[in-house]
């Protein structure tokens, strides 16, 4: 009942429209546009404003026809950048950029599988429950478009992120908790051909402290990273200052508070040794999630995978999602496979068929038998 082309063209069409984080408004108009035909009923919050953006999340409802669970299907419209004039590239099976910009499958191909799924229910009038529909923006910068959703909007019974590597089965059961450290390392300044012996070089520093930290893979549920340094005004000047920017990730709470305080001792300690200073903020991003395989999201989508003769796959993420933000306030919600593979590179690609296969899963979730 999947139209495969209309879905390759549907996703052809998607990425190509210019969705950077905080500038979605074209995306945004075009999926009200598109959900248009299946509901009156479609809102934009002002969730953008909050945090600079140019659009809000959309929040569209599709009644049901048969007694089923009321479902949420969620995926968001924003992609990493640098994702302007995106030109896809297809060859065989497999669809990817031209290699200048990442190709946006995160998250345009979960847009397009849910927005197939929605195709199919109307073109065969299939029998489905209540339908909420959730597309949100700035899903990248920390999830700021489900943060600023207002909870009211969240009157499903479970539901499902179209948000996640993988293929049709592929069920992510666990995801970690996130925090985001930001340091300001603060030296003295000196001309540093002249008088270098008078400056606390502050990049120097940092340097040295993120050398102490323990980062990378640290375990199978905890992960760190320093991904942004910013500091120094000239060659010819010892710098006074830098920024540094980075995260840590675990699925046990208590192993990231310990991989936290340990990325700040590091840098207390250094500057401390080293004649600096340095002030320290840390953000919770967003909260863990483990479900049970046994409550009704998970065995629900086990349902959806056995009428399709597909084993289900349990997997434990290291990455968020929106999912992260709606289990945390009260409404049980797991990502599904949505094809993509290498999100956040360049390099990123789909092959069709699982693209395909993707969006008959996601119609199986919500085609009421």
């Amino acid at each position: 009942m999947i139209d495969t082309n209309r879905l390759i063209n549907l996703f052809l069409e998607l990425v190509a429209i210019d969705s950077e984080s905080g500038d979605e408004r074209e995306i945004c108009d075009f999926l009200k546009q598109y959900l248009s035909q299946f509901t009156k009923d479609i809102q934009e919050d002002n969730a953008g404003a909050s945090f600079g953006g140019n659009a809000g999340n959309i929040i569209a409802r599709i009644k049901g026809n048969a007694p089923a669970p009321r479902i949420l299907l969620n995926a968001h419209m924003d992609v990493i950048a640098p994702a302007k004039g995106v030109k896809p590239v297809r060859d065989g099976d497999i669809i990817r950029s031209d290699g200048s910009t990442t190709l946006g499958a995160d998250d345009k191909a979960g847009i397009a599988c849910i927005l197939e799924a929605l195709n199919a229910i109307r073109g065969h009038s299939l029998p489905h429950g209540d339908l909420l529909v959730i597309f949100t923006v700035s899903e990248e910068i920390h999830l700021k478009g489900a943060h600023a959703l207002d909870p009211k909007h969240l009157d499903a019974d479970f539901g499902f992120t179209l948000d996640s590597t993988g293929v049709a089965g592929d069920i992510i059961t666990s995801s970690p908790s996130h925090d985001t450290i930001a340091a300001r390392v603060f030296g003295r300044a000196a001309h540093a051909g002249m008088e270098p012996e008078k400056g606390t070089n502050a990049i120097w520093v940092a340097s040295r402290a993120i050398a102490r930290m323990k980062l990378g893979r640290i375990d199978s549920e905890t992960t760190a990273n320093i991904g942004i340094i910013k500091g120094g005004r000239a060659t010819n000047i010892v710098p006074d200052q830098v920024e540094v920017t980075g995260e840590a990730r675990s699925r046990n709470l208590e192993k990231l508070d310990a991989q936290i305080a340990h990325m700040k001792e590091c840098l207390e300690t250094t500057a401390a040794q080293l004649g600096a200073t340095v002030k320290v903020g840390v953000q919770r991003e967003y909260m863990a999630y483990k479900h049970s395989e046994q409550i009704p999201v998970i065995q629900h989508a086990v349902a959806a995978a056995a009428s399709l003769g597909l084993e289900p796959h349990f997997i434990s993420s290291g990455g968020g999602s929106d999912a992260n933000v709606f289990n945390e306030r009260g409404l049980p919600t797991a990502p599904m496979g949505a094809a993509m593979q290498n999100p956040h590179r360049l390099d990123e690609f789909l092959n069709v068929n699982d693209l395909a296969g993707a969006a008959r899963f996601t119609l199986a979730l919500v085609h009421a038998k």
